[in-house]
């Protein structure tokens, strides 16, 4: 018998289609099935985490019963063969004690925020036990959804969540502040770069960029695709140095991002796309694109885009607005390196100074 009529034969008894001479087979060959039992349980539970990163809403829910049905008619099947799993509780109360020690970590991936638990000797832990640690420091009303496993340096790879970073913001901010005993170092960066992007947006340093993207360019129809980004503007030389000093490897592997400067300034665009608040500035912003360029259309998709969404426009005034807006952001471009000082001279005989 082949291996895909094997597998065939163990998804009719799964699916309740079995007679007693299939059923002798099967268990005549017992190895064989359990094995494929254990392969077609590993496929499904890929099949969950991919859902669970992939659909939302009713569609999301109804696929997510299916599939969670199919792994308990899985499990039902190797335990009446194999038996119960030996010392459940107190492999689970081990598992406890061992995350309660654990940390949590983050890492950024463009618009996502991953997090995981870290513990000594490299222990992994699992989506349920993540989200319980997550819940415990406030993390519970974010919507996380299953990720694909992180690979960690010492060629381990770690079960992790993730989240869309605009729905993380207010709990990122407080983890800066309070810094909790059960988030480790990275958590602890991802709050500061999120506590200065809030700073930098309420005091204004901030400047929009508009790039095209690489590869979108429709020479037939002379239109590409283009997106808004925002950079910092003449952000403090000592809080960037110290932010940039103290980024955490961790905190990097889950993009391809290996050189600390462009990471940070990667980090700090995302969160600001996230904060600003968009409705106070389009007006003034149209105004300032239909003096840069007399594209009107053109002008109202860069306003519509200014969340970051990509949109696809004339190649021509995408260009000429991306020269313009860098040729008009140049005076607040990157660091800020000079300070104005003010100093008073002593009061004179008169009294004034």
């Amino acid at each position: 018998m082949t291996a895909h009529e094997f597998e065939i034969m163990v998804q009719r008894h799964l699916d309740g289609l079995t007679d007693e001479n299939t059923l002798h087979r099967l268990q005549s060959n017992q190895s064989r099935w359990v094995e494929t039992l254990f392969r077609f349980l590993e496929q499904t539970d890929k099949s969950i985490t991919r859902v669970r990163r992939q659909h939302r809403g009713i569609e999301r829910r109804t696929v997510l019963d299916d599939l969670n049905s199919e792994a308990d008619r899985i499990d039902k099947v190797l335990t009446d063969i194999l038996g119960p799993a030996p010392s459940q509780e107190v492999i689970a109360t081990d598992i406890e004690e061992d995350a309660s020690k654990a940390q949590i970590q983050l890492a950024w991936r463009d618009g996502r925020l991953i997090a995981w638990l870290g513990a000594h000797k490299s222990q992994t832990f699992g989506h349920e036990t993540i989200l319980d640690s997550l819940g415990r420091i406030g993390a519970n009303s974010i919507e996380w959804s299953a990720s694909d496993d992180l690979q960690l340096p010492n060629e381990q790879s770690a079960p992790c969540v993730s989240a869309p970073i605009s729905s993380t913001l207010g709990w990122l901010v407080s983890l800066g502040s309070d810094r909790p005993d059960s988030v480790g170092a990275t958590s602890i960066w991802m709050g500061l770069a999120a506590g200065l992007a809030v700073k930098l947006v309420v005091e204004g340093k901030i400047y929009p960029a508009l790039h095209e993207v690489g590869g979108t360019h429709n020479s037939d129809s002379g239109d590409a695709l283009f997106h808004v980004r925002w950079s910092p503007a003449l952000i403090d030389l000592d809080a960037h140095a110290a932010l940039v000093a103290s980024t955490p490897s961790a905190v990097m592997l889950a993009c391809d991002e290996t050189d600390r400067h462009r990471f940070v300034g990667k980090v700090l665009s995302d969160l600001l796309i996230q904060l600003f608040a968009w409705q106070r500035v389009k007006s003034n912003f149209l105004m300032l694109l239909l003096i840069l360029n007399k594209g009107e259309d053109f002008g109202e998709m860069v306003v519509a885009g200014l969340d970051g969404m990509a949109f696809r426009g004339n190649s021509d005034y995408g260009s000429d607005i991306s020269r313009r807006l860098n040729q008009w952001a140049v005076p607040v471009t990157g660091i800020e390196k000079l300070r104005l000082l003010v100093r008073l001279s002593p009061p004179d005989d008169s009294g004034l100074g």
